[in-house]
């Protein structure tokens, strides 16, 4: 199962951290407006199966 997640601030950084453990889960997708906060996020996550892309939404 793929996840995304859409925002790297308390909750979504919370939500990928519990997320990336599950073993059901093989993608977390991080999206945020700050593709720096993303890749800090998935830097300390250290999870192959994190990527991260920069989301505009309006």
């Amino acid at each position: 199962m793929s996840v995304l997640i859409l925002g790297t601030g308390v909750q979504g950084s919370v939500m990928a951290t519990e997320i990336v453990k599950d073993p059901d889960i093989s993608e977390v997708r991080i999206g945020d407006l700050s593709s720096d906060r993303a890749k800090q996020l998935a830097k300390r996550l250290k999870s192959k199966k994190v990527s991260v892309h920069r989301v505009i939404v309006k």
